[in-house]
């Protein structure tokens, strides 16, 4: 064998793994297809604190620290929440990626840049990986592939596997323009500009504001949706903007992510946030579960699709029941109208609501925050505030949000969560 393992893909779910594996005493090449590190940047590099804990990255990544979130409503409202501490961090995901890359290297993996995948063959004991790299015909024999290559993974489409069965199309970028607020994300619910998903405004601190919007209504284009989008701002009009990047943001995950000598990772399996498409905290987690896998079966020489079944159930007790939770919150919340979708954020301009949101919010489980906010107490506040022909689908709502909690019990339970 050339390798003990190929890990396609260098983004933080690639060279986690890769640098696990390389650690526990196995040869590890790692491919990407990009000749630089981290570019082009396809994320908008907001995360939690704990990602960089988790990650081990110190906070020179950081650029701006971001105390609240401006929710703009359908109908042009505009509602703060927050601002008593740090929710989140901006990062420079490029830096990020590079220290993560530069890591495994130390470690021991082998980098190949301009090296793109274009064929995984089963042969009897081993895989051979077929690329090209500048421009020339290669192949690699390894035991082992790991497919940390994104969305519409190539090592998925090449064994089978199934991809995400629901994506958004996004389109993110850097614009001349000043936020509101400093130290306020900005986000634009609005069914018109971005339908079944929404848009974003992130302060880049001393670097250009971030800008991206989604949906999952594959009859619009992203170009003209953040066009209009940026026309109806009065703070967005008539800018620049400086950089603007397609990407498939995957918003659910399969059944299965591994066969024969074969494993998936990060958005390549699915692993991403649903109702934000967050997906670096929870591919580095990931990813440190997929290594584990591996290296139990490398050590036992059995490589076949048994030795790694597992993985599934382990990564699902650690993320995926929480993934899956936020995939039917998000579901849910597609079935409001745009006028719903306006009553329903009105509530959190409460006192109550506003409290529960400052305490509980995490953006990395957004479950735990709706959780709380189908208490009895904060219930009552909301029908107290909602007109009355509104209190049928809040009572709707509710009766949905237990219809998911338990589903998601049922889970737990599964997975032994």
């Amino acid at each position: 064998m050339d390798f003990d393992v190929a890990v396609v893909g260098a983004g933080p779910s690639g060279s986690t793994s890769a640098e696990a594996l390389s650690l526990a005493g196995f040869s590890v090449v790692l491919i990407e297809e990009h000749g630089e590190i981290g570019y082009p940047v396809h994320c908008s590099g907001l995360v939690t604190p704990r990602t960089l804990e988790v990650a081990g990255v110190d906070e020179s990544v950081v650029s701006n620290r971001i105390r609240g979130t401006i929710i703009h409503t359908p109908k042009g409202n505009q509602i703060s929440v927050g601002g008593d501490k740090v929710y989140a961090l901006v990062i420079d995901r490029a830096r990020f990626d590079q220290i993560l890359v530069n890591r495994a290297q130390t470690n021991g993996v082998t980098l190949l840049t301009n090296s793109r995948v274009s064929k995984i063959e089963q042969r009897p004991g081993y895989r051979r990986v077929e690329f090209q790299q500048s421009g020339k015909k290669k192949y690699l024999d390894v035991h082992l592939v790991i497919g940390a290559d994104g969305s519409r993974s190539i090592v998925a489409r090449n064994t089978q596997l199934d991809s995400s069965n629901e994506e958004i199309i996004a389109l993110g970028g850097e614009i001349d323009a000043t936020p509101i607020k400093g130290d306020f994300v900005e986000v634009f619910v609005r069914p018109d500009l971005a339908p079944g998903w929404f848009g974003w405004i992130i302060p880049g601190g001393d670097n250009p504001t971030r800008i991206g919007l989604g949906s999952s209504d594959k009859k619009f284009n992203p170009k003209k949706l953040i066009n209009a989008l940026t026309s109806e701002y009065d703070h967005l009009q008539a800018r620049r903007f400086i950089r603007l990047q397609g990407g498939i943001i995957p918003v659910s995950f399969p059944r299965r992510m591994h066969a024969s000598g074969i494993l998936l990772v990060g958005d390549a399996a699915g692993q991403t946030k649903s109702t934000s498409g967050g997906g670096i905290y929870t591919g580095i987690v990931s990813a440190r579960l997929c290594a584990e896998v591996a290296v139990d079966a490398l050590k036992q020489g059995n490589l076949e699709g048994d030795a790694l079944v597992g993985y599934y159930s382990i990564w699902a007790r650690e993320l995926g029941n929480e993934l899956s939770y936020g995939a039917k919150l998000r579901h849910l919340l597609m079935q409001l109208s745009a006028d719903e979708i306006e009553v329903f954020l009105g509530m959190f301009s409460l006192k109550g609501i506003q409290s529960i949101v400052k305490f509980e919010g995490d953006i990395d489980f957004p479950g735990y925050l709706f959780k709380q906010l189908f208490r009895p107490a904060p219930i009552l506040e909301s029908l107290r505030s909602l007109p009355f022909k509104m209190w049928p689908r809040l009572f709707w709502l509710l009766i949905q949000w237990l219809r998911i909690s338990k589903e998601r019990k049922r889970l737990l339970r599964t997975h032994g969560g």
